[in-house]
């Protein structure tokens, strides 16, 4: 099956301009960048090419800066996107749980307590409030102290 998605690759992109995203890459790229990285070296020979990784994994950008200094892969710009705001995290921890849950003053600063936790990071954010949604303050309170 590699083998074949190589061949497909190759075939698409050879002597073209290319813009590839790799998007929520986890694998630390023995296993599934190995096979293309030399697929895609091999057609890299128009400037211009560009190849975009997203990774919520510090692993896989410690291994991109391994293939920048073997010359594998041209001067990666890695950039860490920031959390919400609390702001933004607040409201969209209201979509998600519904904002009638929230004129329970417990719940208030239990939320509050909560969100700290999540750091901004959105897909924690939803997860907990898709939790939370319908439940009641003792859920809350363990979710709370759970960290």
């Amino acid at each position: 099956e590699v083998e074949a998605i190589k061949n497909s690759l190759r075939e698409k992109l050879q002597g073209k301009k290319f813009f590839l995203v790799l998007d929520d890459v986890w694998d630390t790229f023995e296993t599934a960048w190995e096979p293309f990285r030399c697929c895609l070296q091999d057609m890299s020979e128009l400037k211009g090419n560009t190849i975009l990784v997203t990774s919520r994994s510090k692993d896989v950008l410690t291994k991109l800066k391994t293939y920048n200094a073997m010359q594998s892969i041209d001067d990666p710009c890695i950039h860490k996107l920031p959390g919400l705001t609390p702001a933004d995290s607040r409201s969209l921890f209201k979509q998600r749980v519904g904002d009638d849950s929230l004129f329970d003053s417990t719940k208030a600063q239990l939320a509050k307590n909560i969100l700290e936790k999540c750091d901004g990071l959105p897909l924690a954010i939803r997860t907990v409030a898709d939790l939370l949604r319908s439940r009641d303050v003792r859920t809350w309170k363990e979710i709370e102290a759970s960290g």
